[in-house]
């Protein structure tokens, strides 16, 4: 068998099958072996080349097994194993042959797989060729092909064959588990069954029991009620009185003062003097004098009365049930009333005793309304006309010049002197 058969890394495990398994990989020549179960396997065998070779490292190796190199051509052992995995790795330049024994005997050549993809060979013993063997270099390529065709077929059957394995064995395992669990069920309702008919058979062989009368149990008696306190009114407040206020004054009325008495105004007479002249001076005592002129007095207003200002009245106190308080007494406004006297002085003021005087102002006192009425305005007093100035004296040449153009009065008439 050609070296390129064998090239190539194989995974073996220990206990996977009985037999041996060879490849190659970059650091040598792997030779494993192992055995199933526990029972004890011996293993014995040779590797020999016309050159030289060379053992390079040993696996699992225990104190009983025997792995030798011999004279640089040959490989020996014959080694013990129950289940674990053994072997060695060796190098050579040249072709080798294998000679592979189990229990003393050779092995068959199904128990012996090669490469990766777990070829057997031909017949047990068998050599491994490393050098040319004389093809061309497509022969050898075809070939290669062909050898690795074979091998994913074979890789793919394997796994193939792993896996309905796997799943035949899974579903072995699920039905073994199921069938326990029925077991188990059933093995369950017969003890069952048993402990039930085992108890009514006992019910049925003993005498009946009279059952125990109840223990007389006295009723608690009802706690008595908490006897009712009333609790205590709260005192109540004092009521509260408001401080009475202060009564109003009475409001100012003065007194009205008397006027002082206002002189006449001064007027020339005139001096009578003959009807062709009409301004010639007459003296008082002449029958042709005329008769005097009625000089109109100006009209004197009174004096404006004084009423004072009101005082502001102080705010209502807040209380919770107030009371109707006292309106401010009303003033009413006084009437004019015609003052008795002459026609021509209806504005004159007259004295405190004078019969013509009018008479004081009454002042009623207010009564008390539910709504308040809004304060009463000042009463309105006429400003008083300014009197008239009395006339300064004349001197001696003024009261001439007087004397000489009279003033004529609007009635009077020159034809009538004629």
């Amino acid at each position: 068998m050609n070296v390129k058969n064998i090239t190539g890394r194989l995974v073996v495990r220990a206990g996977d099958f009985l037999g041996y398994a060879l490849w190659k990989q970059s650091d040598g020549y792997h030779l494993s072996w192992t055995s199933t179960g526990k029972k004890s396997v011996t293993f014995q065998g040779t590797v020999t080349t016309p050159s030289k070779i060379r053992l390079v490292k040993v696996l699992n190796q225990e104190s009983a097994d025997e792995i030798n190199e011999s004279g640089n051509k040959l490989i020996e052992w014959n080694t013990e194993v129950k289940g674990q995995l053994e072997g060695f790795v060796f190098l050579t330049p040249e072709d080798f042959t294998l000679e592979l024994k189990v229990n003393k005997k050779k092995c068959k050549a199904k128990t012996i797989f090669l490469g990766p993809q777990m070829t057997n060979p031909e017949k047990n013993p068998f050599t491994i060729m490393q050098k040319a063997t004389g093809l061309s270099i497509e022969e050898a390529q075809k070939l290669y092909e062909m050898e690795q065709q074979e091998k994913a077929k074979r890789m793919a059957g394997a796994q193939a064959q792993a896996d309905k394995e796997a799943e035949k064995a899974r579903k072995k395992a699920e039905e073994e588990e199921r069938k326990k669990a029925e077991i188990e069920a059933k093995k369950e309702v017969k003890a069952r069954e048993k402990e039930e008919a085992k108890k009514k058979v006992e019910e049925l062989v003993k005498e009946p029991k009279p059952e125990p009368e109840p223990a007389y149990v006295p009723e608690p008696e009802p706690e008595p009620e908490p006897a009712y306190v009333p609790e205590p009114e709260p005192e109540p407040e004092p009521a509260y009185v408001p401080e009475p206020e202060p009564e109003p004054e009475p409001a100012y009325v003065p007194e009205p003062e008397p006027e002082p008495e206002s002189e006449p105004a001064y007027v020339p007479e005139p001096e009578p003097g003959p009807a062709h002249f009409p301004h010639v001076a007459f003296a008082p005592d002449s029958p042709y004098a005329p008769e005097p002129l009625y000089i109109h007095k100006p009209k004197t207003e009174p004096e404006p009365v004084y009423v004072p200002e009101p005082e502001p009245q102080p705010e209502p106190v807040y209380v919770p049930e107030p009371e109707p308080e006292p309106e401010p007494a009303y003033v009413p406004e006084p009437e004019p009333e015609p003052v008795p006297g002459p026609a021509h002085v209806p504005h004159v003021a007259f004295a405190p005793d004078s019969p013509y005087a009018p008479e004081p102002l009454y002042i009623h006192d207010a009564k008390p309304e539910p709504k308040p009425e809004p304060e009463p305005k000042p009463a309105y007093t006429p400003e008083p006309e300014s009197e008239p100035e009395p006339e300064p004296e004349l001197k001696p040449e003024e009261k001439e010049e007087k004397k000489e153009e009279p003033n004529e009065p609007e009635s009077w008439n020159r034809d009538s002197w004629s």
